[in-house]
């Protein structure tokens, strides 16, 4: 399945209503990402780190393959490199079996 996820970064955060992202192992995902501040997001376990620059938009697009509840992190560029971690994830990634 083809699965589009939104994901609009405004002073760090996104709506609650949008934290969670659940998809099926083998499911296509894209996220449409955009921010208001320059930073990077990724995910460790699928090794995804994608620059973000304010008022531009950034499509990423990968095929979910590792079950589980991943957490997606954002590092405004303020901190990174210099070994910041959010205590709170902005959002999740939960992948389901089939």
């Amino acid at each position: 399945e083809d699965r589009l996820f939104n994901i609009d970064i405004k002073a760090g955060k996104i709506p609650s209503s949008e934290r969670v992202m659940r998809v099926k192992k083998g499911d296509h995902v894209t996220w449409r990402v955009r921010s208001d501040a320059e930073g990077e997001l990724h995910i460790h376990a699928y090794q995804i780190d994608l620059t973000i620059k304010p008022g531009e938009e950034k499509r990423h697009a990968f095929k979910a393959f590792a079950t589980g509840r991943f957490r997606v992190e954002w590092h405004p560029e303020s901190e990174r490199g210099k070994g910041i971690h959010h205590q709170e994830s902005l959002a999740l990634l939960e992948v389901f079996p089939n």
